[in-house]
């Protein structure tokens, strides 16, 4: 069977992108051909069987001039392939274009986050960090989630994207959200766990007592802010712990100086990007991996992998984080958004 994944935008390391790395494989050990049809904002992105476009944007036309270069582009390579199987990933930059192109062939999507009921992607409103209490309306602006041309512009994306006749079933790897969707009308929606592969390593790497690592993009939605706060707390009990950041983003920059205002440079490490198949040495030897974010997580990647290698999480009770850390061995849950249940939790692992 002939498989094509159909993603918006590829970003390097990206929980969606590893999942789509990983599933690929998993299909081809099956007996399948697979192929990926993605745009990028990455430079120099080169993937076997693939058909990436790098995204430009004019200030004055915005993306639509694109649109219709993506829309022509793939449905000359769905042509070329004949996919037995079109298998949607994030589909938020041409989702008209995107299901056009794919009419006539048999299509699923898979859901990676609440984007698809929830303009900011939050699914929390931004002005108090409370859960969204239902659909969409002008709630979204009332609690300044999105300005309004991007309210306008996503209601009408999801009304043409909701129960599109084209996708034929709806995967959501988590209860929390595949219950949401169908709360905002969806149908077909079913939930189907995360199935991933990794490359099992016979390297020996020492846990070490003292470490707690982040894993992910540094945006404010991840609450990487509350983890440095929360880390300054814990620091100040626990002189010798160290905390090393993995991952880049629109705060990056912001919270290097925060960290250099509190005086923890010598503690706390920005690693910057680092490369999927080298992650596992920073799962083993971490004494635990956070996952503090603010927004409701869907399934993170993050949590399955630090799973997978027997580190404990301290996660935050957003979203399907709670579905995930069931038990003291996998790890631990606080109030989301709350620095001083975080700071507690980090203290009890270091016991």
């Amino acid at each position: 069977m002939k498989i094509l994944f159909l993603h918006d935008v590829y970003v390097k390391n990206g929980g969606a992108e590893r999942y789509i790395v990983s599933k690929r494989n998993i299909f081809e050990k099956q007996g399948n051909k697979t192929f990926l049809f993605s745009l990028t904002k990455e430079k120099n992105l080169k993937i076997k069987n693939s058909k990436i476009i790098k995204l430009k944007r004019n200030r004055i036309l915005g993306s639509y001039l694109q649109a219709f270069y993506v829309y022509s582009e793939l449905k000359k390579y769905i042509k070329k392939i004949k996919p037995d199987l079109i298998y949607i990933q994030n589909n938020y930059e041409y989702p008209y274009f995107f299901l056009k192109a794919c009419k006539g062939y048999k299509t699923i999507q898979r859901i990676h986050d609440y984007g698809i009921i929830c303009p900011s992607r939050w699914y929390v409103y931004k002005d108090n960090l409370k859960v969204c209490d239902g659909k969409i309306g002008v709630k979204c602006l009332r609690h300044m989630c999105v300005s309004l041309p991007i309210f306008l512009s996503y209601y009408f994306k999801l009304k043409y994207m909701k129960n599109h006749p084209t996708i034929k079933k709806y995967l959501s790897p988590s209860k929390t959200l595949k219950d949401y969707m169908i709360n905002n009308g969806f149908k077909n929606v079913e939930f189907d766990p995360y199935s991933f592969e990794i490359k099992e390593r016979k390297e020996k790497i020492k846990r070490r007592k003292n470490l707690f690592i982040y894993i992910g993009g540094l945006h404010k939605h991840k609450g990487v802010y509350l983890l440095v706060e929360a880390f300054k707390e814990v620091l100040e009990k626990v002189p010798s712990i160290k905390l090393e950041v993995i991952g880049e983003g629109s705060e990056s920059e912001n919270l290097k100086k925060l960290v250099k205002k509190y005086n923890l440079e010598s503690n706390v490490s920005f690693l910057g990007k680092i490369d999927n198949e080298d992650l596992y040495k920073y799962y083993k030897k971490a004494t635990a991996i956070v996952v503090p974010s603010i927004w409701l997580e869907n399934y993170p990647y993050v949590v399955m992998e630090a799973l997978h290698f027997n580190t404990p999480v301290i996660g935050s009770d957003a979203g399907g984080i709670k579905e995930q850390i069931t038990n003291k061995k996998k790890g631990v849950l606080f109030k989301r958004n709350d620095k001083e249940g975080l700071t507690k939790k980090m203290l009890e692992m270091l016991k």
